[in-house]
């Protein structure tokens, strides 16, 4: 997939272990000061240079110690990147300056060899390496970091009393390229050595690391303390990570070697949102049939993160804003999958990690496959399918942009065409191939087996285990993988060749694009399939096994038909004859026998509906040309929640009475699945505003939600808010959201629809409820403001199909402005979880701006971005104010954008950059 060392180049010293020690935590200079040893073996005596990564570091002092003997050394630091392009060029254009940063890249990358830092050893040094057997020597750098740009992230919060007491931390982020930037190391994830890690902190602050806690060292004064860290497992340097803050420690009862860690005041959120960990722990054990692979595990909450989680080894560093108490809902399972995410990414991307970027595909498929079969067990089938297709859809959006996704593992050199570089590449593309990666690895488990599949995920953590065993890098290599050594322990435990499967999926990019149609002939009972398959430039078509599933009126049938060229026909015998006024129960594929309104059907055919991979087996995206009522059948009474899912998708395209009334018997199935049945709300939504013109605006989804939440004695209130059923809380969610965008023929929001939302949130009692109404409320709020339309709408009537200016009244405008308001001060007074009412109506109050409702005037905004404020409010305002970059006030918005971004953290400007990009791209 990326960049591949040559293998001509081999490093001339090898790193055998590395000691850190941060002496010092400066959190009013943001600045850290100590200093670091580097046992490295010489692999060539007479090499003269050694060469290690260090950028914004200001290296005070070095020694160099070989057989007990010290040495003068010379050294020489630069940094390329501080000056990408000359300063006396007159080019401007963004190739070149795309091309001057990867030279830049190139002149230090590690993986060559190569580094900012470059020590010239000594005629005297070179001589006694030669004289030894052993050739090892010790390198002693003594650093400091100042006003750190990157790598290292410094959480201080303004007040008086002490650091500790107003909750300053300090923790490592970044991406790659960024151990570099606190401490002098090869920055390579393919240098493994053993550490040792130190850190010394005031004695009301903590020091937590990556390695084993050995002792903690009161200094002779007792006002300071050092934490001593040992990893005994040859890792990488970007995979070391620490922080250090005045944090509240949760030993898991469960799990001893599980530590959780939070800031001051957060330690009752800590239980709640780790309380299920232990059942992730012990899952991935017995699945993988082995143990965690470090002693300990440090789960670390900390203020203003980049990502919502960064794993390092044996230590992951998450976003507070993952924390959650037992009240909420919708945060609960997001954490649940975070949190099982990383700890997958523990035993593939920390411990077994890839031999080159290349092989980066491999240990993130592993992951996201073990992190799917986790979503499987503990939310269920459904749950698991409808997030493959989540995966399968991320992949098929970013296979459509022009330039299309790299293929997994490229066998081109770096001369023979561009190679992606994580140092320059998009986090969104690198997503988009970790979904890539964890489908690939899914369809190798469909072809080999599961228990195949993880049988060859044992072995490989077992090699890994008996190397660390191994010292002085003996064996080291097997805790890296590489795409060609799994390949051979593929077939030496499956016993398949598995190349062409390969070649076609990590080898080449691209997926499969099918346009289906079908016949039945009556004449020979046979179903009759014409396939197309569209192929992008630069891709190759798809050549192999297709499962076809077809339901008649005696079961469900699969076959499998040989996808060969872009053009193919195929003829499927039927199972059953024409049904000729019979009426008997119609068995389906999950085996259970169900009474079907066959009217609307032909009489001729016993086809009820087809489907194509109906697994999800393949990288694809199939559209299937059907009649709407095979769609409605298919949707009514086919189990499978892809097929219910593409159903809704079809029918959105085939408005009518009968669509409506399936619509409306899916959504109060209490039998079908939630996340179908608020696809079903959406889909009846738009079928109603599709057909206004014919039917007005029946409003038959605001009887459905008062039937399933309306009181018993008066169904225009509410019910008392009772969201211990998760289902109906999903459900009671999506319907003020689809209401909101019912629109007349003239393309406005009636007015029972406003009447009915300001009840809602009139009637909205949270009083005898178990959980949180916050999100709930907030989806009112978003529903709020999808009511009014722009200021002057544009209307067309039968009798006038010419469009006219139609003036909208500004009454149910202000009726919407005032309620949002209202709700805003409100979270002010008695502030959501994570301010998600005051989100909602900044957004919502951003919609009336541009529909020309209220006046276009960003204080507001600017109020809600400043510095102290919560992260979700700031992100929002700052959308909003982005939003005015094609609005009226330009200049001053972007001035304002330039003073906040001197005083935010990275994640701010990383969003203020993305929502630029979006404001332009869409101008």
């Amino acid at each position: 997939m990326i960049r591949k060392k040559s293998k001509k180049w081999e490093r001339r010293f090898r790193l055998v272990h590395q000691k850190v020690c941060v002496t010092h935590v400066n959190f009013q200079k943001k600045a850290i000061a100590g200093f670091t040893e580097l046992t490295i073996s010489a692999v060539d005596p007479s090499a003269s240079l050694v060469h290690l990564n260090c950028r914004n570091l200001r290296i005070t002092g070095i020694e160099v110690n070989c057989n007990g003997k010290q040495f003068d050394v010379r050294c020489e630091l630069r940094d390329p990147l501080s000056k990408v392009c000359p300063p006396d060029n007159k080019k401007r254009s963004l190739d070149y300056f795309t091309a001057c940063q990867k030279a830049a890249l190139d002149s230090v990358d590690p993986d060559f060899g190569r580094g900012e830092l470059v020590i010239h050893l000594s005629d005297s040094l070179q001589e006694e390496l030669q004289s030894t057997e052993a050739a090892v020597m010790t390198l002693k750098l003594v650093f400091l970091t100042e006003q750190s740009n990157g790598g290292l992230h410094f959480v201080v919060p303004e007040g008086k009393g002490s650091e500790a007491s107003r909750g300053a931390h300090m923790f490592t982020s970044g991406s790659a390229g960024s151990s570099r930037l606190w401490f002098p190391c090869i920055d390579s994830l393919f240098e493994l050595c053993t550490w040792e890690l130190e850190f010394t902190v005031n004695v009301d602050m903590a020091a937590v690391s990556s390695g084993d806690l050995i002792e903690m060292i009161m200094t002779e004064d007792q006002l300071r303390k050092t934490y001593c860290f040992s990893l005994d497992i040859p890792t990488a340097a970007p995979r070391i990570g620490f922080v250090v803050g005045p944090f509240e420690i949760l030993p898991n009862p469960a799990v001893p070697e599980i530590t959780h860690f939070c800031l001051p005041g957060l330690l009752s959120l800590l239980q709640d949102s780790t309380a299920f960990f232990k059942d992730v722990y012990g899952y991935f054990e017995d699945l993988l049939s082995t143990r965690f692979p470090y002693q300990s595990y440090k789960q670390v909450f900390v203020d203003e993160a980049f990502d919502e989680a960064q794993s390092y080894s044996s230590l992951t560093i998450f976003n507070t804003s993952l924390l959650h108490s037992s009240r909420i809902i919708d945060q609960a399972f997001k954490t649940r999958r975070v949190l099982a995410k990383s700890l997958a990414e523990q035993y593939f991307t920390c411990y077994l990690s890839w031999e080159s970027w290349n092989d980066w595909w491999l240990p993130t498929g592993m992951s996201g496959y073990l992190y799917g079969l986790y979503i499987q067990q503990a939310f269920g089938s459904n749950e698991y399918h409808f997030w493959l297709r989540e995966e399968l859809s991320a992949v098929s959006r970013a296979e459509k942009q022009p330039a299309g996704l790299p293929p997994l593992h490229s066998t081109k050199s770096l001369s023979q065409g561009q190679q992606v570089s994580p140092m320059t590449s998009s986090p969104r593309l690198f997503r988009s191939l970790a979904s890539r990666s964890h489908l690939v690895m899914r369809l190798l488990a469909v072809k080999i087996g599961h228990d195949f599949l993880l049988q060859i995920f044992n072995k490989l953590l077992a090699l890994a285990s008996n190397a660390v065993q191994q010292p002085n890098r003996i064996g080291w290599e097997s805790l890296l993988v590489s795409t060609q050594g799994f390949i051979k322990t593929l077939s030496t435990v499956s016993g398949k060749d598995m190349q062409v499967f390969f070649d076609q999926w990590v080898y080449r990019n691209g997926y499969a694009r099918f346009n289906c149609q079908f016949v039945f002939n009556r004449k020979r009972n046979i179903v009759e399939i014409e396939l197309h398959q569209e192929v992008p430039t630069g891709s190759q078509k798809f050549v192999g096994p297709l499962t076809v599933c077809i339901q008649e009126l005696d079961g469900s049938f699969r076959h499998v038909i040989q996808v060969e060229d872009t053009q193919s026909r195929h003829e499927i015998a039927c199972h059953s004859k024409s049904r000729r006024n019979k009426k008997k129960k119609i068995p389906l594929h999950s085996g259970e026998e169900v009474d079907m309104d066959l009217s609307l059907t032909d009489t001729d055919s016993p086809v009820l509906w087809l489907r194509f991979d109906p697994d999800l087996h393949w990288l694809r995206e199939v559209d299937v040309q059907q009649p709407d009522y095979m769609w409605q059948l298919q949707l009514k009474y086919e189990r499978d929640i892809n097929a219910q899912l593409d159903a809704l998708r079809s029918l959105e395209n085939y408005p009518s009475t009968t669509a409506r009334t399936c619509l409306a018997d899916v959504i109060s199935d209490n039998h079908c699945f939630f996340r179908v049945r608020t696809q079903a709300i959406q889909c009846m939504a738009k079928c109603i505003t599709a057909c206004s013109s014919k039917w007005g605006v029946p409003f038959i989804l605001i009887s459905i939600h008062r039937n399933l939440f309306g009181s018993y004695s008066c169904p225009t209130i509410i019910k008392l808010n009772d969201f211990s059923d998760f289902a109906m809380y999903f459900i009671q969610k999506e319907f003020p959201l689809a209401i909101a965008k019912l629109r007349n023929q003239h393309g406005q929001s009636p007015r029972d629809v406003l009447a009915f939302l300001q009840d809602m949130i009139k009637y909205n009692d949270n009083r005898v409820n178990l959980y949180s109404d916050s999100a709930y409320v907030s989806s009112l709020v978003d529903a709020l403001s999808h009511i009014p339309t722009p200021a002057v709408a544009i209307a067309r009537t039968p009798l006038k199909p010419e469009a006219s200016a139609l003036p909208v009244s500004s009454a149910d405008a202000q009726v919407v402005a005032k309620e949002v308001v209202q709700l805003l001060n409100v979270d002010k007074l008695l502030p959501s979880y994570r301010n998600c009412i005051t989100v909602s109506c900044l957004k919502a109050i951003r919609k009336l701006q541009k529909n020309g409702h209220l006046p276009a005037e960003s204080q507001v905004f600017h109020l809600h971005a400043q510095v102290g404020l919560f992260e979700d409010v700031r992100l929002a305002a700052l959308e909003c104010l982005v939003d005015f970059v094609r609005g009226k006030e330009v200049c001053y918005v972007m001035n304002h954008l330039n003073a906040v971004s001197t005083f935010v953290y990275t994640c701010i400007h990383a969003y203020i950059c993305t929502c630029i990009r979006k404001a332009v791209m869409g101008a």
